[in-house]
């Protein structure tokens, strides 16, 4: 008894979690089925779960998903690598200035319209990883000002009476310090990468992909081919859900001291 209460204390949140969006899977077979509701606009989620599954038996699948992985890893991982980077220097407050614009325009540019702009100058296959660093970066960058931010100024002033040098002052109280909202930048930043590289995808009609997938099956009027969109819009969610572990499940020795 003392084992079941202990599993449910560690993993209740998770339980409810999963509990609700199989109730809302539920609920939508439901209402697809009492108001016949046309494959066309909604299939059954019986439908798109199938497809789902049947996906993995197709070799072209795993070309599609590899492809949008790799773009995904590539523009995550430049995205961290300047936003940590970029971050960090802004700790100067006169490079901050220079760069709060720079920062500004990115987020705020529509994924479509900078897409377009960036076929001007890359390939169909380049430009998707290069809209996904354009997404991340804004994110990454904002989550390391604001761990910088966060740190306790007595703490940095402390370093200043002892003559801390600036490799101390950035490896064993800047960095340490900053990991949590930078962590926290990383899971976010994850999940727009993916939807913005897909999103790319789609405009770019990028092979091997799993954006250019979506487009042949939305073009489709075939209704099973609705369901398979759904089934790809599935995987998408996936991808972004599985980022998220990986990065919690990095976070989580990294953070132990808090």
């Amino acid at each position: 008894m003392k084992a079941k209460k202990n599993f449910w204390d560690k993993n209740k949140y998770f339980l409810i979690s999963v509990s609700f969006v199989l109730t809302l899977f539920a609920l939508w077979e439901l209402f697809a089925v009492i108001f016949k509701v046309d494959s066309f606009v909604l299939p059954k989620f019986s439908a798109v779960l199938k497809e789902f599954f049947l996906l993995f038996k197709n070799s072209a699948f795993y070309r599609q998903l590899l492809g949008t992985l790799s773009r995904v890893l590539i523009a995550l991982s430049l995205a961290i690598l300047f936003g940590v980077f970029l971050g960090i220097c802004s700790a100067n407050r006169y490079i901050r200035a220079c760069l709060r614009p720079v920062v500004a325009t990115i987020k705020s540019i529509p994924v479509m319209a900078i897409t377009l702009i960036i076929l001007i100058n890359f390939d169909k296959n380049s430009a998707p990883f290069v809209i996904g660093f354009l997404m991340a970066f804004p994110i990454m960058y904002n989550a390391t000002v604001l761990g910088i931010d966060s740190i306790d100024k007595e703490l940095v002033e402390i370093s200043k009476v002892y003559s801390v040098s600036v490799k101390n002052k950035v490896f064993k109280i800047w960095i340490p310090l900053m990991l949590p909202s930078v962590f926290s930048g990383v899971e976010t930043s994850g999940g727009m990468c993916v939807k913005a590289v897909i999103s790319a995808e789609i405009l770019c009609y990028t092979i091997n992909s799993l954006g250019l997938a979506m487009h042949v099956a939305k073009s489709s009027l075939e209704p099973k081919d609705v369901a398979i969109l759904f089934a790809y819009c599935l995987v998408a969610i996936l991808l972004s859900l599985a980022i998220e572990f990986i990065v919690k499940l990095i976070s989580k020795p990294l953070l132990s001291w808090k």
